[in-house]
């Protein structure tokens, strides 16, 4: 009998967890990447974003030791940071500081090459998966009713090929050609929908303390003038990333000179005061944010057999959100249930729509956020999507202060629980009593958190 095959596009977090899962259901997979990968924790030119600030959240992580049990006490071992949320996470809401208590969720706080570093070597050791470095997939193999392959480039001498599989998933990311490869085979592909809030970033690395606090300060609608938003994240071998976003009008700087005074003109100047004294690493590193995108599969009409979209390639968020990684794992597990028992043999529709239930909450509130802005373009909420805003709005006041509530929207954001929990009776009747107490209007550090100088203190 014929060994089946399955081949995978794409080898970051969803491309990697892919071929994981469907090692167990054909003979052999063949990863192609358009890089060439690294060795060791190191990031690949075909991934710019990778030096940009990244977490695991808790639903993320969990979805990752499912595949592959064991990997998040390795990530630890070598030098990521377990942050827990709110204890260790100091959180600025447009109301106001979250406060501080004991560990409601966690992210896993890495640099992205070394989540990458410890996922690849761990599926690569599985002998039923191999890897095609240096080779541009430029189409598929099939027809309409089933894809049967895929259309190969190589990367160095331009020589193109043919490699038929019984299975096809594009892990390529936000820049996939999916529906152009679909429309190809004669199928009508999803549509598309984009919320983009036009943002750009821009991160530096800092020597610092592993054992510091994290910092997010996050945006406030209602001052949409001013560079958004700060993240500061301890992480591997005693650094600091620090990533600062900005709007088309009010760009972050990726010049040495100026990059610290601009995280000190946030809603808060906390990170450009932790930062103020603290050894740069190199040089600040600015990119362009992908929109949202995603591709509504439940519009689609006669999904091929043997094809699956997964990860950005299906759904790409806004990166402020820090979402991307935890989709990526989420999306691979939503694609091993669905595999089931049947294996391939499973529709891809059913696998492919199981993929998409597992965005669909995350999409709402980070596209939600996204057009709270007015320079965001996309498709306005209507009347129910601007009374849900309002009982957010309610939701993210109560948080500062209240910890039903904060549990409650921490288990959302950290994608462990889906936006209509919100909406249980007792975390509603607790947003509608509000904080136990006013917001703080300055972060609640420890006194052996402070830096020297200190944190400047706002008027409350």
């Amino acid at each position: 009998m014929a060994t089946t095959r399955a081949v995978v596009l794409g080898a970051g977090i969803a491309g990697l967890l892919a071929a994981r899962v469907l090692a167990d259901h054909v003979g052999e997979v063949l990863l192609v990447e358009r890089d060439r990968l690294p060795q060791g924790p190191r990031e690949r030119s075909g991934t710019p974003q990778a030096r940009h600030t990244h977490v695991l959240l808790s639903g993320g992580a969990h979805a990752i030791d499912h595949l592959l049990p064991g990997a998040t006490d390795e990530l630890l071992d070598l030098g990521a940071q377990r942050v827990g949320v709110p204890d260790r996470m100091l959180v600025l809401l447009p109301a106001g500081w979250v406060s501080r208590f004991p560990e409601a969720q966690f992210v896993l706080s890495a640099s992205r090459a070394l989540v990458e570093h410890v996922v690849r070597e761990r599926v690569l050791a599985d002998e039923r998966v191999h890897l095609l470095e240096s080779t541009d997939a430029t189409g598929l193999l099939g027809g309409p009713e089933r894809v049967t392959g895929i259309l190969v480039r190589d990367r160095r001498d331009g020589r193109t090929g043919r490699v038929t599989a019984d299975y096809v998933v594009d892990a390529t990311g936000h820049r996939s050609a999916a529906p152009v490869w679909l429309s190809a085979l004669g199928v009508r592909p999803p549509a598309e929908e984009h919320v983009d809030p036009g943002e750009f970033y821009s991160t530096r690395l800092y020597a610092g303390r592993s054992d510091a606090p994290a910092v997010s300060v996050m945006p406030d609608p209602d001052h949409p003038g001013q560079v958004r938003s700060g993240l500061l994240c301890p992480i591997e071998g005693d650094r600091w990333s620090v990533t600062l976003v900005g709007t088309r009008e009010q760009r972050p700087p990726t010049h040495e000179g100026t990059f610290a005074r601009c995280a000190g003109r946030l809603r808060h100047p906390v990170i450009g005061d932790l930062i103020a004294d603290a050894r740069p690493l190199g040089p600040p590193r600015g990119l362009r944010s992908p929109a949202n995108r995603r591709l509504r599969f439940r519009d689609a009409d006669g999904w091929p057999e043997g094809f699956v979209v997964l990860g950005d390639a299906a759904c790409t968020l806004n990166p402020v959100h820090g979402q991307g990684m935890s989709l990526a794992a989420l999306g691979a597990v939503a694609l091993s249930e669905a595999l089931g028992e049947r294996g391939i043999r499973c529709g891809a529709a059913r696998a492919q729509r199981a993929v998409g239930r597992v965005s669909r909450g995350a999409w709402n509130v980070a596209t939600g956020l996204d057009l709270r802005f007015p320079a965001t373009t996309g498709p306005r909420p209507g009347a129910w999507g601007r009374a849900v805003a309002r009982v957010l709005d309610r939701v993210g006041f109560a948080a500062t202060g209240s910890p039903t509530v904060t549990r409650a929207w921490l288990d959302v954001h950290a994608l462990v629980e889906p936006p209509r929990s919100l909406l249980r009776p007792r975390v509603l009747l607790a947003a509608a009593r509000g904080p136990l107490h006013p917001p703080q209007a300055n972060p609640p550090l420890r006194p052996w958190e402070l830096p020297h100088p200190a944190v400047r203190v706002l008027p409350g």
